[in-house]
């Protein structure tokens, strides 16, 4: 099966290339952050793709909280979704990590209370 972007996929397997983004699979974190320690909000607009690769942005750009606390992080970076939700499974990823002391550059699959792929739970997807 054929998916925009250069996506392939089949009933057990998917790859993106990354050629463009396929809004139709993923989605970038908005407007908000992960709490601590980490001292920065998530820019939709913190991405690039070039040559096939995706590169998610960081730096020290300030970022204010919408929350009315009036709170400013140091930082703005990225952070990217997939709007399915995909189970138990072996996940493969190639990313190079930022060499800059301090940055969390990592891969996650995680479901909980704050990814409920229904939305039914108390906190829902943001």
């Amino acid at each position: 099966m054929s998916l925009p972007g250069g996506s392939r996929s089949s009933e057990f397997y998917w790859f993106d290339k990354f050629g463009a983004l396929n809004s139709t699979r993923w989605f970038f974190a908005g407007s908000w952050w992960n709490g601590a320690p980490f001292a920065s909000g998530f820019d939709p607009r913190k991405y690039v793709i070039s040559g096939n690769v995706l590169t998610l942005l960081a730096d020290a750009t300030p970022f204010a909280l919408n929350d009315g606390t009036g709170v400013v992080l140091n930082y703005t970076s990225s952070e990217i979704r997939t709007w399915q939700y995909y189970g138990f499974g072996c996940y493969s990823v190639c990313m190079k990590p930022s060499p800059i002391s301090g940055v969390s550059s990592s891969f996650y699959a995680y479901a909980g209370n704050y990814d409920d792929p229904d939305n039914r739970g108390p906190f829902g997807n943001p």
